[in-house]
């Protein structure tokens, strides 16, 4: 339905919609203004729709497209002055389109709505009078661009009608896509919601269109999208490529097994074939009446055009022109058809050279080989001991404006951002340095006066090669990482180039070989002398030449950094040492953060301090977990005063498919006593972090852990509670029961078929029926699907076979036989996997095969306790009066708490476990796991404050018994009310912590 209101946009709601993009919009002020602007169209549709009047797509992106995007938020303009990286929108420059609109397809869209500097959709705009329903070359556009951009929708617009296409899958010519949702119009108002939940800039920024977009993809997506599936095609490519080889020049590539060259001639190959298909996309190599790569490779003198453009580019890239030589023209025509329309859908001028690298390094995981004469990949050394993930473009982009920020902000000419002097010392496919790369062509481009960013926006190519030549260090152990940076830094530095802009600056790319090295950024050759001199265990080892290969060490870094930035390796001292125990041994000798089981990541943010100049600082991604546990003390030695800010992503994952628990850490060589803290849910709020600020006094626990947290008020409790004894103090905490094979020694209450009688249990386990004695079995409870309990009494739902005396021996074979034949008939069925050598567990003197895995918890069941949750995301804490058993471990199940004496009621220890400012200093104290969890276990009561009563302060005492008997009301109140008791006892318990602490 058209509402026709007779007033226009420009001057009015809509006018002052568009002004201010940093307020949070009004939904209905914005369906307002929606409701004006298609009013407007109403009134002029005759003319713009009329083919005759040439209305144009320049004027409607300006009259009415870019109104319609600005209304969601979009600042088309930049008005809000926001940094270029950081710009909403990249348009296309409409001075830069041929003429001839109606034939030519243009290789950028005319809209790049972008969030935190990552393109988010792909907008393309038609005049009003292109018929755009059924129009295969318009969608098949849009396709291509949201395809290539690796977005999941994309939007085609005229403003007579607008389309969402679901963008996931490569198009297909044969089976056109048709779009998701079409509306013209006169739909826009009615239909309003729905736009409103796809456009709203708002919504994308707080993820909230994450969350619609992902329930109308497949979960298959991830394997149609552009990164999967280019991959899945140069892992093809290698393999054809490595075949042809090995088929056609076995005298060169086959020599003693060793397919080192082969792996690196094939990746320069592919390089070649891609750097071209990108200098096409992007308008840089423009070939009369054929494609590029066919222009390069018909005839005979292809080597001689290959030399051609390694001198027009310098870039490394085409230095060997020979290996074309030595491939079939079949091999060369199935790659190069396979590149181009219709075989292809890729548009290396969209492409994200982020989302490129990222297909690099997993492209970096697998190597060629030759099995029998067949090619094939397999994992390389350093995959098949731990797998490399990738970092989240997003994030990538968050750190590296982290990183720079300060810096850039107090640089006032290109002179002196010319001087900076930034690295990434583990640079694998240079997607960090190439991030950096972006943000200091936008500084430029603001030095030079621009406020808006146009697709022919880009800084002039002197500077951006300075900024290559001189600004950008990288090194990394695996030599195709560096050739792939080297091959990711070229690319981007002729992305938004045109042939008229270089005429007189040849070689295009300067030589990258002396800023981007191969070698190990922690060990350098002087490291490995001195172990060798030192130690006499390599002097004759067999295997020093392999070791010396797999450390590949460097000659060290020759310069101080302005910025270390990046995402360093994750690996055990196990990890380590499997890969080369020499190097773990030169670790351990050169580095003081090598502590304990400590994580390799520890090095690089100690090696990062090394080489930081004065007033230098770095951001890296890592664990972190490093402020709590104990191989993170010598870290943290190193460490105080140094970390500026630390944003703690807590248990929410970022990488795909990976359980990793980062935080991202601003670090800064010139020590202060401030740190700010915050903890994130996702990469929109680490891009507008809320800290709290610490000083390391402040945050320092008695036992040199850090207390980082985002609760200041629960870090002041603590503070105020360090002269109280801990809970473990005045409990008495033991461990559960640990059988080891809980499917033989556990009868789930699900499982039995009958209880009635006095003396026996009937069941049903692994497929057949049995008889057991009720003497030989305890209630249990383990109930892990609810992680815990909240102060109702917990429920027995496992009977327990328990082999054992009240006093923790264990049955021998006879008094089993007399008192419990049917058990040990039971035990014998599954003899084969009880015995303890299956088990890892230790055997009894008397040969007793069917021994618990522990001797753990076997006695003190008798009376009544706490049962806590170990791992958990609230209060878990209850009383248990029936006497059940449980099983708990470091990070599992759960733990008995008894009274050490009666000095202090289980009902008071309950409530004060329950208490929610309790809880949250488990939180802060603890580690963090996946949705959300944290511990609970035995080593943190050792460092949670108990609030002990004064006995001869009587309102303190008449507060306890208070409290004990509110406890008690909740725990018979079986859910009735018990929300309304509880927030009883935490008033009573504000009262009484406020009162002694004075807080």
């Amino acid at each position: 339905m058209i509402r026709l209101r007779m007033h226009h946009c420009g001057s009015g709601l809509l006018g002052s919609l568009i002004k201010v993009f940093m307020k949070r919009l009004d939904k209905q002020e914005v369906k307002r203004a929606l409701e004006d602007l298609v009013d407007k169209y109403v009134i002029n549709r005759t003319d713009l729709i009329d083919k005759k009047k040439n209305y144009n797509e320049s004027e409607a992106r300006r009259e009415y497209i870019d109104p319609f995007l600005e209304i969601f938020g979009w600042d088309i303009q930049n008005k809000a002055g926001k940094s270029l990286s950081e710009a909403d929108v990249v348009t296309e420059d409409p001075l830069s389109r041929n003429k001839d609109e109606e034939t030519f397809i243009h290789s950028r869209p005319d809209y790049e709505l972008r969030r935190n500097g990552i393109i988010y959709y792909c907008v393309e705009a038609k005049k009003p009078s292109v018929d755009i329903h059924n129009n295969e070359k318009t969608s098949t556009q849009i396709l291509q661009y949201g395809w290539s951009a690796n977005n999941k929708l994309g939007i085609l617009t005229n403003f007579e009608t607008l389309q969402i296409f679901q963008t996931y899958e490569k198009p297909n010519p044969d089976h056109p896509f048709k779009p998701w949702k079409s509306w013209d119009y006169k739909d826009y108002v009615d239909h309003f919601d729905e736009l409103w939940q796809i456009l709203s800039n708002e919504l994308v920024y707080e993820r909230e269109t994450d969350k619609f977009i992902d329930k109308i993809t497949p979960k298959s997506a991830t394997k149609t999208q552009l990164d999967s599936v280019f991959l899945q095609e140069l892992d093809g490519w290698r393999v054809l490529v490595g075949q042809d080889l090995i088929d056609h020049k076995p005298e060169i590539y086959n020599k003693q097994k060793n397919f080192d060259r082969l792996n690196s001639d094939v990746q320069t190959f592919l390089n070649q074939i891609i750097f071209l298909r990108f200098a096409e996309d992007n308008q840089i190599e423009r070939p009369k009446g054929r494609n590029e790569l066919e222009y390069i490779f018909s005839g005979d003198d292809f080597s001689k055009k290959l030399k051609a453009l390694d001198k027009k580019y310098n870039s490394g890239i085409f230095e060997d022109s020979n290996i074309s030589y030595l491939l079939s023209k079949e091999t060369i025509n199935i790659i190069c058809r396979d590149l181009y329309y219709p075989y292809s859908s890729y548009n290396f001028a969209i492409i994200n050279l982020a989302i490129l690298g990222k297909i690099y390094e997993q492209f970096l995981q697998e190597e060629l080989t030759v099995n029998d004469g067949k090619v094939e990949l397999v994992k390389t050394r350093q995959s098949s001991i731990k797998s490399v993930v990738s970092t989240p473009i997003e994030l990538t982009h968050i750190i590296a404006k982290r990183a720079l920020s300060t810096k850039l902000s107090n640089i006032k000419s290109i002179e002196d951002l010319l001087e900076l002097k930034i690295a990434d010392i583990a640079v694998g496919s240079g997607v960090f340095l190439v991030t950096v790369y972006d943000l200091l062509v936008d500084k430029v481009m603001e030095l030079k006066g621009f406020t808006k960013l146009t697709s022919s926006t880009e800084a002039p190519l002197d500077i951006k090669k300075k900024i290559i030549s001189n600004v950008l260090y990288g090194m990394d152990i695996d030599k195709h990482a560096v050739q792939i940076t080297k091959f990711s830094l070229g690319l981007r530095l002729l992305k938004g180039e045109r042939p008229e802009r270089f005429k007189n600056e040849m070689p295009l790319i300067p030589s990258m070989d002396k800023h981007i090295i191969n070698g190990n950024s922690l060990v350098t050759e002087e490291d490995v002398a001195d172990i060798i001199a030192t130690n006499e265990k390599w002097t004759s080892s067999p295997n020093l030449s392999n070791e010396l290969a797999i450390i590949n060490p460097s000659n060290g870094f020759k310069q101080k950094f302005d910025i270390v930035i990046g995402n360093p390796p994750y690996l055990s001292t196990s990890e380590m040492k499997q890969n080369s125990e020499m190097e773990l041994e030169i670790y351990n000798h050169k580095f003081h953060s090598a502590y304990k089981q400590y994580d390799k990541s520890y090095l690089f943010i100690e090696q990062m301090l090394n080489i930081l100049k004065d007033d230098g600082n770095g951001t890296y991604i890592v664990p972190n977990k490093f402020p709590m546990i104990d191989s993170g003390l010598k870290l943290r030695e190193i460490l105080n005063g140094h970390i500026s800010a630390f944003i703690d992503f807590g248990a929410n994952q970022l990488f795909r498919g990976k359980d990793i628990y980062v935080s991202i850490i601003d670090i800064v060589r010139k020590s202060q006593n401030k740190i700010d803290y915050c903890e994130v849910n996702n990469t929109s709020e680490a891009n507008n972090p809320k800290f709290n600020s610490y000083t390391y006094t402040e945050i320092k626990s008695p036992t040199n852990s850090w207390l980082l947290t985002d609760d200041k008020a629960s870090l002041s409790m603590f503070r105020a509670m360090k002269d109280y004894p801990r809970i473990s103090d005045l409990t008495d905490t033991h461990n559960g029961i640990q059988t080891s094979k809980n499917d033989i020694y556990l009868i789930p209450l699900k499982k039995v078929l009958d209880d009635t009688n006095e003396r026996y249990l009937r069941f049903k386990n692994k497929g057949k029926e049995w008889i057991i004695e009720k003497d030989i079995c305890r209630p249990f409870f383990k109930n892990i699907a609810k992680k815990g309990t909240y102060y109702n009494q917990p429920k027995m739902d496992s009977w327990l076979i328990f082999p054992y005396t009240e006093d923790g021996k264990i049955y021998s074979f006879q008094e089993m036989e007399a008192k419990f034949p049917y058990a040990l008939k039971y035990f014998e069925a599954f003899k084969q996997v009880l015995v303890p050598s299956k088990r890892n567990v230790n055997l009894p003197s008397g040969g007793q095969w069917y021994v618990f895995g522990r001797d753990q918890g076997l006695t003190g069941w008798d009376k009544s306790k706490l049962i806590v949750g170990v791992m958990a995301n609230k209060p878990s804490a209850a009383i248990d009066h029936k006497h059940l058993l449980l099983a708990s471990g470091g990070t599992a199940g759960y733990i008995p708490i008894f009274q050490k004496n009666d000095e202090y009621a289980l009902e008071y220890i309950e409530a004060w476990l329950n208490y929610e400012r309790v809880n949250r200093m488990f939180k802060m104290v603890s580690t963090s796991f996946r949705h959300g969890y944290w511990t609970h276990g035995t080593n943190v009561m050792k460092v949670i404050p108990f609030l002990t009563i004064d006995k001869q302060n009587k309102k303190e005492v008449e507060t306890y018994k208070k409290i004990v008997k509110l406890t008690k009301q909740i725990n018979e109140s079986n859910g009735k009310f018990q929300s309304i008791l509880v927030q009883s006892v935490n008033k009573l318990f504000d009262e009484l912590a406020d009162q002694k602490l004075k807080l």
